[in-house]
């Protein structure tokens, strides 16, 4: 269903961009919340930046949810969306905030987000098919295999919010990819999706190369909580989780891959670190700004592979194409950045 703003919804989205760029503005310039990300040898940022911005651009969106559900015209709202959206982006940006402030251990975040995800998706999230497939399998199984992967798709996101602007137009072209990929999206649907780019777009200024304002795990992990969760947006009647593959192929393969390298390497995956390809092409043929732009948009590539190849292949398939393709691309610049560090080292010998 095509989707075509009423007056209404114009003046909405342009309230909500300014609220949230001025309290971004507000936030930039206060002394109250000061919590800056002070560069280390691992970090891709050279002095220190105020942190946890994200409070800010998503607590006005989950504000902005519960106005257009109880206040909003009767195609703007839908209280389904907002039970499945805004527990999970509170707990979310809570546990971001909590780790921000007080660094919280990588296992506490994990208990906590596990004691919350199982039950509530098994109370509130519909079925749905992984692949192409749906297992005759009990609810608490589905319950469990969704929790695991929003944990994970959560956690990735704050992972990979390495670079400035990075993650934030990463978002963007997901949200680019799930409105071309995923038919059948229902109008409040829609409008929850306009509103998180009106939110986050109000954020691009202060994220900018060079950063003003870092997310945090504050706006990290809800962003990465609503990654997870975009196929539930689209078609009730066929909601598969694998079209995520689709929507950020790039975000998957780099951190999927360097998630197992360090794990082979035996090093703390939880630890910062510069071992993502977009890092190391970063540091060593291309500026912020260029690799920003580059691993961004790269994800744009699901849209014609998905056209092409639509009618003559499951989605199992599809995906399994476009993540080895970009996983041939991922082990082919790691080596050859490798392979350069050595003959640079072997040179200063």
């Amino acid at each position: 269903m095509e989707y075509v703003p009423s007056l209404e919804n114009l003046i909405l989205y342009l309230s909500v961009f300014f609220l949230s760029s001025g309290l971004l503005l507000a936030f930039y310039h206060s002394k109250f919340f000061s919590t800056l990300d002070v560069p280390n040898h691992r970090s891709m940022h050279d002095y220190p930046t105020k942190k946890s911005a994200g409070l800010v651009f998503m607590s006005i969106f989950i504000i902005s949810l519960f106005y257009v559900t109880f206040f909003g015209n009767k195609n703007s709202g839908d209280l389904n969306i907002l039970i499945r959206t805004v527990p999970g982006l509170f707990i979310c940006l809570l546990i971001g905030f909590l780790d921000d402030r007080y660094n919280f251990s990588s296992r506490r975040k994990l208990f906590f987000e596990i004691l919350f995800f199982i039950p509530y998706i098994y109370l509130f999230f519909p079925d749905f098919h992984i692949l192409g497939f749906a297992p005759n399998v009990p609810k608490i199984f589905y319950s469990i295999v969704l929790a695991g992967y929003i944990i994970f798709v959560t956690n990735l996101c704050n992972f990979m919010d390495g670079l400035d602007l990075y993650l934030t137009l990463s978002v963007f072209v997901a949200i680019i990819n799930f409105f071309f990929i995923i038919n059948g999206i229902p109008q409040n649907n829609q409008m929850v999706i306009l509103l998180l780019i009106v939110c986050l777009g109000s954020f691009v200024y202060f994220n900018f190369p060079p950063a003003r304002l870092f997310m945090g795990d504050t706006g990290s992990l809800p962003l990465g909580y609503m990654i997870a969760i975009l196929p539930f947006f689209g078609n009730p009647e066929s909601i598969d989780l694998g079209y995520g593959f689709l929507l950020i192929p790039v975000f998957w393969v780099d951190g999927v891959l360097t998630i197992i390298r360090r794990l082979f390497k035996k090093e703390n995956i939880f630890r910062a670190h510069r071992e993502h390809l977009f890092q190391k092409i970063s540091l060593s043929i291309l500026n912020k700004r260029q690799t920003t732009i580059i691993f961004s948009f790269w994800n744009l590539l699901s849209i014609p592979i998905y056209f092409l190849l639509r009618d003559k292949l499951s989605l199992l398939f599809i995906s399994l194409l476009l993540l080895s393709f970009n996983s041939i691309l991922y082990f082919y610049f790691i080596n050859s950045l490798s392979k350069d560090v050595r003959k640079i080292n072997h040179e200063r010998m």
